[in-house]
């Protein structure tokens, strides 16, 4: 059986045959992604941004039901609110937050939310950690 077009094109783009799953510089100084996929000139596409964004999105859930699995007791608008500092933070960066998350788990919004404003993280991003802080309300 002769080799198609798309498995010699993944030889010669991949390294052992894998797609390269994080960014690299090619040979010619272009980012590069995937199967030879050219960021650098071509970017994405807006259904790949979305498929990418959804993926995020449903990675941030399940990292947060593995992790925190006591936030699916919550209110769907701060079970939002947790999904979108994983999405921000990772579930490793949450999980830093002892008071806040002690907090929450107990149910004392008023604390979480401020406790949630005194964090690093909260002078970066400030309107947004205000927004889902006042969310937590």
């Amino acid at each position: 059986m002769a080799e198609t077009l798309e498995q010699r094109i993944t030889r010669h783009e991949c390294i052992g045959g894998k797609p390269n799953l994080k960014p690299y510089v090619d040979t010619v100084g272009k980012i590069t992604i995937g199967i030879g996929h050219n960021l650098t000139d071509n970017g994405l596409t807006l259904a790949q941004v979305e498929d990418i964004f959804q993926s995020d999105v449903h990675e941030a859930q399940a990292d947060l039901q593995r992790v925190l699995p006591w936030v699916a007791g919550l209110t769907p608008l701060r079970q939002e609110v947790f999904v979108e500092l994983v999405f921000n933070l990772g579930i490793m960066g949450l999980s830093q937050f002892h008071v806040f998350l002690n907090l929450a788990q107990a149910g004392n919004w008023a604390g979480a939310s401020a406790d949630l404003l005194t964090t690093k993280w909260a002078t970066q991003v400030k309107s947004r950690a205000v927004e889902l802080a006042h969310l937590l309300l």
